[in-house]
């Protein structure tokens, strides 16, 4: 009976056509088949309209300057981020750099090497002369040696020998412009100090003769 009515309308082309069912049914053109589809729903389109703005001025203005202050507190934020990388990088820059032992001893070995090549106390207590001589060349030998100790970044050893090497030129000064028998004595106990202070941190080229 079905077919019958569908025979009885069945359309003039093929092509998907309606059912009472509310799905679609394929006509091949010149009979019903078998194939069937649901009918497509489409959900209505509702446009969505901008919505007006309906601030006031005092509200634009407001709102404006919320944003400028926002824009500018993050600018100070950066800024200060920027600077305390730059002060932490100058800090960096400015720590002294370690300096080896090996590296101290070496440089105070060369200075002693230049100024007490020769230098003993016999030799150079003779004549004003000679005296002066020695005198100058302890003094180029401390100012040397504190040079060194100044750069050692707090190593003791380093200004222990520069404080003793500077005491013995004092002390070989002293006796160059008085000699006597008591400032030659002081001036052979501050070189005999001297000595054992640059050997005992193994600088063994600051040691002079004393006899």
């Amino acid at each position: 009976m079905i077919r019958a009515r569908r025979a009885e309308r069945q359309p003039s082309s093929p092509g998907w056509y309606p059912e009472s069912s509310g799905r679609f049914r394929y006509f091949d053109g010149r009979s019903w088949t078998e194939q069937v589809r649901p009918r497509l729903s489409l959900m209505p389109f509702t446009a969505e309209l901008p919505q007006p703005d309906r601030s006031t001025p005092e509200e634009g203005r407001r709102e404006r300057r919320f944003r400028v202050a926002k824009v500018l507190l993050t600018l100070v934020l950066l800024s200060g981020i920027l600077l305390q990388l730059v002060v932490m990088s100058i800090s960096a820059s400015l720590v002294p750099t370690p300096v080896s032992r090996s590296r101290l001893v070496a440089e105070f070995n060369g200075a002693c090497r230049t100024e007490l090549s020769g230098f003993t106390v016999a030799g150079l207590r003779g004549s004003a002369t000679t005296r002066r001589s020695g005198g100058d060349r302890l003094n180029r030998l401390s100012s040397d040696l504190g040079n060194v100790a100044s750069h050692s970044n707090g190593s003791r050893f380093a200004y222990q020998i520069a404080v003793a090497w500077s005491d013995a030129a004092t002390a070989w000064g002293a006796y160059a412009d008085h000699p006597n028998a008591s400032k030659l004595g002081s001036a052979e106990r501050s070189l005999a100090a001297a000595n054992i202070a640059s050997r005992a941190a193994g600088v063994k080229e600051c040691t002079v003769l004393l006899k």
